[in-house]
């Protein structure tokens, strides 16, 4: 539990916030022209009608749309003098508005209600070629007693950076987020910013999601034409397990480069790289090598005779009919023919693959999404001879949540009863194989995959064989569109089958929270 001390500590950071909270409001504020749309539960309500764009690329996300598409779709009005600003060559745009969280969830497992309080701001605006948004909250939360990460010894909470004050029981978090971004020419933007992004068509993304803490990064955009590409360098670091609170820097350089071949076909590629700060022999620091946005990382790895982590992967969608899309994403981690060859179980054939599919509503105005995604990683991928060199960030994986030596089926059904109403059900499988103490199977990324359990024969579930059946029902209302602001109910549900045992974990949760993330 949180001493008095740190209570006393936080209602003050609070009480400053709130006070900065109603300065802010009490000031004129400017509709901002662009806002971006990290949550799920918003994004379905516009993405069938951006595919209809020729110069949209779904993959990159957050999706960013214009204010005025988002305040039509809630019917929500400006006064004429504001909405006349937006015509000006000189643009001025602020936004600003409270970001809060409460929320109460009874697991029937703790018997226990667990909380989670948060307050802050939001603010975004641009002038010009330059444009910004920035989020800060301060969030308390309980967690129950089976949670297995490590709020004690490594003070990290999943989704968030370092802890400032808890224990396992409860901890506060502050989260902070923005970018900021400029239009060097008209085809070519630069950001740089501390945020989360998703690349991907599908509920879960093999290449990059909004798993993880949001990171520092820097990124150049290009769009000309038919073609979209993102080329950024993301400053990462890892708290190792075993390791104390020892902190392990390391970078990551990415780029993906997407095609809208025509109306009914997107093909896109991606190439990422992993690399140290430091190791056992010398302080390497940041490999300018990687920057250049125009070559491929595996030749510059190459020529450097570098041991480096290297991902590189395909997707794409086409569409079947005017509002039915099937998606793909293909990953591979490793490559060696002549092993493959001779036993697909090869513990070094790593990859991973996805495909779905999406069918829309054909109203815009009362918008509906099926999806049905089929999601397949195999043993050791993403991790790395050396263990900090993993494709993860703050001890969780960047890409599927669920990090390795799994196969998901998941499907998904999203409505919107009324513009502001809105229901959301969905069911998954998940069948993965979980480590015995002191061995590695494939399934934890932070493993040294050096340390497999065998040259061949490995395959998808090895380790302890783990069934989860979850099901969910969502139903949601919200209360102020202008900030986001929703009230919902949760029901969940999560049945577990491992080692001849079956548990039942249901949950209820209610409250209200500001749609940011996820």
């Amino acid at each position: 539990m949180l001493t008095s001390s740190k209570i006393k500590y936080q209602h003050k950071v609070c009480q400053l916030l709130g006070a900065l909270l109603i300065c802010f409001l009490l000031t004129s504020s400017i509709s901002a022209q662009t806002i971006f749309l990290h949550h799920p539960e918003l994004q379905f309500l516009f993405e069938d009608s951006l595919l209809h764009q020729p110069s949209y690329h779904s993959v990159f996300k957050p999706i960013k749309i214009s204010r005025g598409l988002f305040d039509s779709y809630f019917g929500l009005h400006r006064k004429s003098s504001i909405d006349s600003l937006t015509k000006n060559t000189k643009q001025k745009h602020l936004w600003i508005s409270p970001v809060l969280d409460a929320s109460g969830t009874y697991h029937k497992i703790d018997k226990r209600l667990l909380y989670q309080l948060g307050q802050g701001l939001y603010i975004s605006g641009n002038y010009q070629n330059f444009g910004f948004e920035v989020s800060g909250e301060i969030i308390e939360q309980s967690f129950p007693a089976s949670a297995d990460f490590a709020v004690d010894s490594l003070k990290l909470v999943p989704g968030f950076n370092r802890v400032l004050l808890g224990n396992h029981q409860s901890a506060v978090n502050l989260a902070l987020n923005g970018i900021a971004y400029w239009k060097l020419i008209p085809f070519v933007t630069l950001s740089v910013g501390n945020n989360k992004q998703f690349w991907g068509d599908g509920y879960r993304s093999l290449l990059l999601s909004e798993n993880a803490a949001s990171y520092p990064f820097i990124q150049a955009k290009m769009q000309v034409w038919k073609i979209e590409y993102e080329h950024q360098v993301m400053f990462l670091k890892d708290l190792i397990p075993g390791e104390g609170s020892q902190r392990f820097n390391k970078y990551t350089s990415m780029h993906l480069l997407s095609c809208n071949v025509s109306r009914w076909l997107n093909f896109y590629i991606f190439e990422a790289v992993v690399w140290q700060q430091k190791d056992s022999i010398r302080h390497r620091g940041f490999d300018v090598q990687y920057l250049n946005p125009a070559i491929f990382f595996r030749s510059v790895e190459y020529n450097m005779g570098s041991p480096d982590n290297m991902l590189m992967g395909i997707g794409g969608k086409i569409k079947l009919w005017d509002h039915t899309h099937f998606y793909g994403q293909f990953l591979l981690d490793e490559f060696n023919l002549k092993a493959i060859v001779k036993n697909w179980g090869w513990w070094g054939n790593k990859h991973g693959l996805q495909a779905g599919i999406k069918i829309y509503g054909a109203s815009q105005k009362r918008p509906k999404l099926l999806q049905i995604e089929y999601n397949l990683v195999r043993p050791y991928t993403y991790s790395h001879t050396y263990s900090p060199e993993n494709y993860g960030y703050l001890n969780e994986p960047l890409a599927h949540p669920d990090g390795a030596n799994f196969e998901e089926f998941l499907a998904i059904y999203r409505a919107a009863l009324t513009t502001q109403w809105m229901v959301h059900l969905s069911i998954s499988t998940l069948f993965y194989g979980t480590d015995p103490a002191g061995l590695n199977y494939g399934g934890d990324i932070y493993k040294n995959n050096y340390t497999f359990i065998s040259s061949y024969g490995n395959h998808i579930g090895q380790g302890i064989p783990t069934y989860d059946f979850n099901q969910a029902v969502v139903l949601s209302r919200i209360l102020m569109p202008s900030w986001r602001l929703r009230a919902g109910l949760t029901i969940t549900n999560t049945i577990r089958r491992t080692e001849g045992k079956t548990r039942y974990l249901p949950s209820i949760q209610l409250g209200i929270n500001t749609l940011l993330y996820e």
